[in-house]
């Protein structure tokens, strides 16, 4: 807990810092350290934390509403707080939509999520579009605080100010034989393909200067028009859930 809007500006998401000085209080039953005008900061280089110590931190720091099945969702009422934890089932491209009563656009971002139970679309806004990232299909992943939305008889969920993804497991990488049929958009970061494997098509997402450099073209100019000029394109990559980490030509059989 930080007293003065000075002091709680000199804080940066992700940095490292020691306190001496603070005050040790107890709010609603819990430890809490102020900060205040007499306390001494210091930053630090940033600590070597693993990954999975650092998000059992962030799952204990940050408040989480219940978590439920997603059966058991589709039976609350609006508005309700939830958690839900389950396998990705599918990512939806970021989406820009002018909401009633605003002139301004504003940016969400839909996923499907699936547990033993069944399944449900998660609607992430604004920033929360970014929590994504690094997320693929097939990884077991827990959302917490979100709200749940009733239309026409379905329920969804949408993030809140407070909704945080903590990837649990990651999907399996795995060495596939695939087949580049189509583009669903090729962007200056990243590129939305129709993708055959095992005679069956779905969306993949790639970098575009790793797809552009597997296919040898250029990424200037109309980069969707060279992608189109050369597929279909086969080839063997490296994939975890939808999205293609390595991709090269498909190598020609031995002669003997």
């Amino acid at each position: 807990m930080v007293y003065g809007k000075e002091r709680f500006k000199e804080f940066e998401e992700g940095r490292t810092y020691s306190f001496r000085d603070v005050l040790v209080d107890v709010v609603t039953d819990k430890k809490v350290l102020k900060v205040t005008t007499t306390s001494t900061i210091a930053k630090f280089p940033k600590a070597n934390v693993p990954e999975n110590v650092e998000q059992q931190a962030q799952m204990l720091i940050y408040s989480q509403s219940p978590v439920y099945s997603i059966e058991k969702i589709q039976s609350l009422a609006e508005k309700t707080s939830v958690s839900v934890e389950g396998t990705v089932a599918e990512i939806k491209p970021v989406e820009e939509v002018k909401l009633e009563r605003k002139r301004t656009k504003e940016k969400l971002r839909k996923f499907q999520l699936r547990d033993e139970t069944g399944s449900i679309w998660i609607t992430l806004w604004r920033k929360d579009t970014e929590q994504l990232r690094g997320t693929s299909v097939g990884d077991f992943v827990r959302v917490t605080n979100l709200k749940t939305n009733w239309y026409h008889k379905t329920v969804s969920l949408n993030s809140t100010d407070y909704t945080r993804i903590y990837k649990v497991q990651s999907a399996a990488v795995q060495n596939v034989i695939v087949k580049i049929e189509g583009v669903i958009k090729a962007g200056g970061m990243e590129s939305e393909l129709e993708v055959e494997i095992n005679h069956q098509l779905s969306t993949f997402i790639m970098s575009s200067r790793l797809l552009a450099d597997a296919l040898g073209i250029k990424m200037q100019g109309d980069f969707e028009d060279k992608l189109l000029e050369m597929l279909p394109f086969s080839g063997e990559a490296e994939i975890r859930g939808n999205r293609i980490l390595k991709l090269r030509k498909k190598s020609k059989p031995m002669r003997i």
